[in-house]
């Protein structure tokens, strides 16, 4: 919805990553107002809102022993980037409320505007008659800045919308980069205290603005609860899947990758469990569930744009996902790391600031004979520590600083990628499927009938998100296979890793959430 269309004050729920975070704010929690008629005073509460209402005779009085002042905290939340485009129809349809004008409080509020075109315009014309207040009496000048800068998204060309979260509890729960849903009231007052030749003089103009921005654009909401949201599938419900249903529906998407993949069955089965994998947990700084993979041997002669045919089909199924064609200019050119500005105290967003389980494709073949800049070099190395750690580095220009994520990476290739995998599967494709790929594609769409295609949705959200264990008699059985498979070829302890891994992820497409035999023996099978 928008939220011109959402009465001021009005409860609402916005879903968002935590984008970046600002200092704490000092607010009055209570404050005491005199009535200028009859000096009769009375309590104003500070508290889910950015201005105190107050009538034309009554004052508040900053200097009451009864008053109490407290903090809270303003979090930039922005709509979870590279979230597809089959989930915000989904929503919107679950979600739209009829069209209602806003409606504002009287009183000396200044009153909401009813357009973001009457908003700018307004603060242009605002800015425009700003004076300085030294003894010179020459005329300010003010910064107008852009729509993107406010927004600050880290996906080049994307709409999105971004808010001023306000917290006052249990703030520091709260993670960068995390979906949440908070709810709270919808506030539109400007707050504005700063005499801007004073921002000028101190060098904070451009940090007041971008802190406060026109409510048209970026809205405020004062939350009054919050909760992660732990997938971004609005499909799923409590309810599990049948175990009848998971086999079928793992069948059939098998049988869809295998078209895809021209007819390689390995790398359909590898396509699909790198679908569901993800860091499940952390152990002495390494992440356990990791599983990067390289598809190399993409024909290039006979199928035009693979990458981007592969990728219509996966964020079909996918809730999040990013499609990135490594071309030296995108390389290059664009953003990748979130970066400090310091003139505006805000975390710049970068291209791989996703929230977990976002799946980035990246497609190789793009990559051009050419030379990497000092950025491009940058952004090859954020893409390693990514897929080696799941950690990215910030920069704050004096120093870095990690943070931990959960991108599972899918890199497309024609011989092995010059990036680090996981798992590299050399693709074997059938000369009939490179012929005919085109009508592949078109006969993989109509297959995919809408049941069929939320189900498929529903099973990789509900298998990816399954408890799993292993059980002791189990674990001794991978110990003894560990032991004999070293005495007789090169096995080394991150390859029991990986066939740890990898049988997890065979166990949850199966509906299973305990390592069996079969599972294992699969596992095995696969990697031999």
């Amino acid at each position: 919805n928008n939220f011109e269309d959402i009465p001021i004050n009005s409860l609402v729920r916005f879903r968002g990553m935590v984008q970046d975070m600002y200092d704490p704010e000092y607010y009055l929690e209570k404050c005491m107002a005199v009535n200028t008629g009859n000096n009769a005073t009375y309590i104003k509460i500070g508290k889910y809102t950015d201005v105190m209402d107050c009538k034309e005779n009554e004052v508040l009085d900053f200097e009451h022993k009864d008053n109490i002042s407290s903090e809270r905290q303003t979090f930039i939340v922005i709509s979870t980037p590279a979230i597809n485009s089959w989930v915000n129809e989904i929503e919107r349809n679950k979600y739209k409320i009829e069209h209602n004008n806003r409606t504002c409080n009287t009183g000396t509020k200044r009153p909401l505007e009813n357009s973001e075109e009457m908003d700018v315009a307004m603060e242009v014309e605002e800015t425009q008659n700003k004076k300085v207040c030294n003894g010179n009496n020459k005329e300010a000048t003010q910064t107008i800045l852009s729509k993107e800068h406010y927004l600050n998204f880290p996906i080049p060309g994307v709409v999105g919308k971004t808010c001023q979260i306000k917290i006052y509890e249990h703030e520091n729960n709260i993670k960068l980069n995390e979906v949440y849903d908070f709810i709270g009231f919808l506030s539109s007052d400007i707050v504005s205290g700063h005499s801007p030749c004073d921002d000028d003089e101190l060098g904070l103009e451009m940090e007041i603005q971008t802190h406060n921005p026109p409510s048209s654009i970026v809205p405020r909401i004062h939350c009054v609860i919050w909760n992660k949201v732990e997938h971004a599938n609005p499909l799923v419900e409590e309810v599990g899947i049948d175990l009848n249903r998971i086999k079928f529906l793992k069948k059939e998407l098998h049988l869809i990758l295998t078209e895809i993949m021209m007819g390689d069955g390995l790398a359909a089965h590898y396509l699909l469990y790198h679908l569901l994998s993800k860091v499940y947990l952390r152990r002495d700084l390494m992440p356990l569930g990791t599983f990067t993979l390289n598809i190399s041997n993409i024909p290039i002669d006979g199928v035009e744009d693979y990458g981007s045919k592969l990728y219509d089909l996966l964020q079909n199924l996918l809730p999040k996902s990013y499609y990135l064609p490594m071309t030296l200019e995108n390389m290059n050119d664009l953003t990748f790391t979130p970066k400090k500005d310091y003139n505006c105290n805000r975390l710049t967003s970068g291209l791989l600031q996703l929230s977990e389980g976002t799946h980035l494709v990246l497609d190789e073949i793009k990559l051009s004979s050419g030379k990497l800049d000092e950025s491009g070099v940058k952004a090859l190395s954020a893409i390693k520590s990514i897929i080696k750690g799941q950690k990215m580095a910030y920069d704050f220009n004096y120093y870095t600083m990690e943070f931990d994520c959960d991108i599972p990476i899918l890199i497309l290739s024609e011989g092995k990628s010059l990036l680090p995998s996981d798992f590299h599967v050399v693709l074997k494709h059938s000369e009939i499927h490179v012929n005919t790929f085109n009508e592949i594609c078109d006969a993989i769409k109509k297959l995919l009938n809408p049941n069929l295609l939320n189900d498929i949705r529903i099973y990789l959200t509900t298998a990816r998100n399954c408890k799993y264990e292993i059980s002791d008699n189990m674990l001794e059985t991978v110990q003894n296979d560990f032991v004999n498979l070293r005495q007789t070829q090169s096995i080394s302890a991150d390859d029991l890793h990986q066939l740890l891994v990898l049988s997890r992820l065979i166990c949850l497409s199966e509906g299973k959430s305990t390592l069996d035999q079969e599972c294992w023996k699969a596992a095995c099978h696969l990697e031999s």
